[in-house]
């Protein structure tokens, strides 16, 4: 028997696309944002290892870091226009306000408090506290993004070492040249 002879459909049926019945509009767009923070991530750490040499030959990594920057800050505007409709959005929304105000924040303590206090509460508040097909594609993603989110802390961008903080008096002094200013190392 030849198997084309009998299709499966219709040649005129309208055949619906086929979408995971786990996949909310939220966690489809959350989803989409984690493979941009990986990037991000990846090419921040190649800019910690060239240690901000301006060598033109450096240009392409430069390139990579803004690219990365950009499509991570659209895939973190997109998650914040979009409406909760499921309680299984919310840990997701949870966390990609987390990440958003971890690289917009100038302050790197308050990242790696906040960090900190993730993890604490993790599995009450960025863990859908549920057994079905959503709450567990869910889980997932935020398991994905809590590894991301580690990853993204050990970046130079939220190194901070109390001992280089010009303070009292130092202060004063932070107009003069930098071979004559006091640093408590």
């Amino acid at each position: 028997m030849n198997a084309s002879a009998y299709p499966l459909t219709r040649d005129d049926a309208q055949v619906p696309p086929i979408t995971p019945a786990f996949d909310t509009v939220f966690s489809s767009a959350f989803a989409t944002m984690l493979p941009n923070l990986s990037h991000f991530i990846a090419a921040e750490r190649d800019m910690g290892d060239i240690s901000a040499s301006y060598d033109p030959a450096y240009a392409a990594w430069f390139r990579d870091v803004a690219r990365a920057n950009a499509a991570l800050d659209r895939s973190l505007m997109q998650l914040h226009q979009l409406p909760i409709q499921r309680p299984e959005d919310d840990p997701l929304c949870r966390m990609a306000l987390l990440i958003d105000a971890m690289l917009n924040d100038d302050d790197p303590v308050w990242a790696r408090q906040a960090h900190h206090h993730m993890h604490l509460v993790f599995f009450q508040r960025y863990q859908v506290a549920a057994f079905s097909e959503v709450a567990q594609h869910c889980n997932g993603l935020l398991i994905q993004a809590r590894h991301l989110v580690d990853a993204l802390i050990q970046l130079p961008l939220f190194d901070f070492s109390p001992e280089c903080v010009i303070t009292g008096d130092d202060a004063a002094d932070a107009d003069a040249p930098v071979d004559e200013q006091v640093f408590a190392f």
